[in-house]
């Protein structure tokens, strides 16, 4: 069934704080329930009134409860608490795991931006103060909390000695679409002495490019007009060449969005600053006359043969971004034919140094700078484009050493195409540029056909699987062929596919009955896949092993859920079918689901509090 939807924002804090409140004083198991408007219930039937006094007793017998939860949901007594049992003698804390973390503890006070709970944070953790402060001023600055950085700035000024943070600074949030609150940021720690240090100068300029390049990427003007009127160049490196390699960047951001009046706007600002990668971004926008016209802009510099290879070398790489068949096409076209911009063996090697500071300076790029002509048929591939594959085919096919494809694991072969999937690989298997792929059938069958089954490929690509590629005595035990099969469709959800595994492999063996399939299809909240297996009576033959093994199932499951609202449909299904979390599996949960804290809730809500014989 599908779970009604969650209650209003308004509302959730008080249902959180109620739920944790009933956990912690040792209320008696309440019904279990699933959805968010049950929540609501409860709320409504009981009051803070009716709650008897606390007590660390009820803290110590569930000691799955930590600071990082009392963090996330803003609760001051629940830090002191266990800020109190953290600080007991070391005598009295055998046997109990720790349940006060100050870092991890700091990151989220510092993301919540509320005073109160820094307040607490500094009074229980003298001992490791610098540290929580460090975290708490990253993630301030991350999430635009000013006062916060104020508060810290007027009662623990030494906190800034040692923390910089030009990366966090540099990202918008996307609920600040305006960036407003990213430049007060930025304003504030422009006029912080600590920013000035002689130890970041060369951090600076990093910081400075990296926000231009976020504005640019994100058409925010209202950000890179501020640093207009900021203008301070100290942090820029005084280097001219190094200044126009630097804003180069923000300028091939702005080209990336394929907007001409956005591109000339910015270009107006830094027009010495026109560079190769700066057309090979307009290639990957998909806009040609934005290609063009950055090109043009180029040949006005000193746009050398060395320049010329880099460049070609560049945008061939990117222009298949686009993900549009045809403005691939007409871009690669317009590179080859009208420019004339030749491959030649130097290309790969043209400005190592160039690549290198590329790669270092934009971790993120996705290009694979030193297999750039496989990458574009990586890429074609990916898109599903046979006529972008011919397109690289016949122009490559004279030099055969263009084909880097001494790993075809890392290529090609394992992405699921876009479009024409069918049509893609039938191209590859006639191209017989990996031939050789096929034939190693362990390969094939243990690595690339789940990693296409975890990439959402569909039941046709399969059948065309069957259709050309023998699946006989020669590859690996199909039993275990179809339980990798069967684990990757629960974790992907589909159903379709699970019909078509038992349907069509039925020549083989049976599936090697796994829990593994249970487990993922509950992390990925995949309630029809839990509901197959057993109706496929996976479930009792797995109950009917793990019997034999007196080994209880439940221990082979996480119940650690991945997403919202789905989570509550398989926390549901699991105890309609019999499934009973112990205090150690509970703590798990807990401990890797605190993205959601509703869903912590619901786990501590259906907790006894009880001592565990664990």
């Amino acid at each position: 069934m599908t779970p009604p939807p969650p209650p209003s924002l308004d509302v959730v804090p008080h249902i959180i704080e109620c739920i944790l409140t009933l956990a912690i004083h040792s209320v008696p198991r309440p019904i279990t329930f699933s959805c968010a408007t049950r929540f609501a219930a409860y709320l409504n039937v009981l009051g803070h009134d009716l709650i008897p006094a606390p007590s660390h007793a009820a803290i110590h017998r569930m000691h799955w409860i930590n600071s990082t939860i009392g963090a996330r949901l803003g609760d001051i007594w629940l830090l002191r608490e266990l800020a109190k049992l953290d600080s007991l003698p070391d005598s009295s804390r055998l046997h109990r795991p720790i349940q006060y973390h100050p870092q991890s503890t700091a990151l989220s006070v510092g993301a919540l931006g509320s005073i109160d709970l820094i307040e607490c944070l500094v009074a229980y953790s003298p001992n490791v103060l610098q540290g929580c402060l460090d975290h708490v001023i990253c993630q301030a600055s991350n999430h635009g909390h000013v006062h916060v950085l104020d508060w810290i700035a007027n009662h623990s000024p030494q906190a800034f000695l040692s923390v910089y943070t030009p990366n966090h600074l540099a990202y918008l949030q996307p609920d600040d679409t305006s960036g407003e609150r990213h430049i007060r940021t930025l304003e504030w720690w422009i006029q912080h002495p600590n920013l000035w240090q002689p130890r970041w100068l060369k951090l600076r300029p990093k910081w400075h490019v990296q926000a231009l390049v976020h504005a640019c990427t994100h058409r925010n003007m209202r950000v890179v007009e501020y640093w207009l009127s900021a203008q301070d160049y100290r942090l820029i490196h005084s280097n001219p060449d190094r200044l126009r390699q630097y804003l180069s960047w923000p300028l091939a951001a702005a080209a990336f969005t394929g907007d001409v009046a956005f591109f000339e706007s910015i270009y107006a600002l830094w027009p010495e600053s026109m560079a190769p990668h700066v057309v090979a971004l307009a290639c990957a926008s998909g806009n040609l006359k934005l290609a063009q016209r950055c090109h043009s802009l180029l040949r006005q510099t000193e746009f050398s043969k060395q320049d010329s290879d880099l460049c070609y070398l560049l945008a061939t790489a990117s222009a298949g971004f686009t993900h549009n068949d045809t403005a691939a096409m007409d871009t690669l076209n317009w590179l080859h034919d009208d420019l004339q911009l030749f491959m030649t063996g130097q290309a790969n090697g043209s400005h190592p140094e160039k690549l290198r500071w590329i790669t270092s300076d934009v971790p993120d790029w996705p290009i694979t700078w030193d297999k750039p002509f496989y990458y574009c048929m990586h890429v074609a591939t990916a898109i599903g484009s046979p006529a972008l594959l011919d397109w690289w085919h016949v122009r490559l096919q004279r030099d055969p050493s263009k084909f880097f494809f001494r790993n075809p694991l890392q290529g090609s072969m394992c992405v699921v195409p876009r479009a024409d999937a069918v049509a893609t690989l039938q191209w590859w298997r006639d191209s017989g540029l990996i031939s050789e792929l096929y034939d190693d059938q362990h390969t094939f069958q243990t690595l690339i056909v789940p990693m296409w089954i975890e990439r959402g490929a569909s039941v046709e690509v399969f059948d065309w699987l069957l259709r050309h590629c023998e699946l006989s005595a020669n590859g690996p035990p199909y039993g275990h062929f179809a339980t990798h099969m069967i684990d990757r469709a629960c974790l992907a959800g589909q159903i379709d596919l699970l019909n078509w595994i038992l349907s069509h492999l039925t020549k083989f063996p049976a599936p090697v009955y796994s829990a593994n399939a249970l487990d993922l299809a509950y992390r990925s909240g995949n309630v029809l896949a839990l509901q197959w297996l057993k109706d496929e009576g996976f479930l009792d033959a797995l109950r009917a092993q793990a019997a034999s093994l007196r080994v209880p199932l439940e221990q082979s499951i996480s119940f650690i859920a991945r997403k919202w609202p789905e989570c509550f449909e398989c926390f549901e299904w699991a105890h309609a079918n019999g499934f009973e979390m112990s205090q150690a599996m509970r703590k798990r949960a807990i401990d890797e689901s605190l993205y959601s804290p509703v869903y912590v809730k619901l786990l501590l809500h259906s907790a006894e509090a009880v001592p565990s014989a664990e």
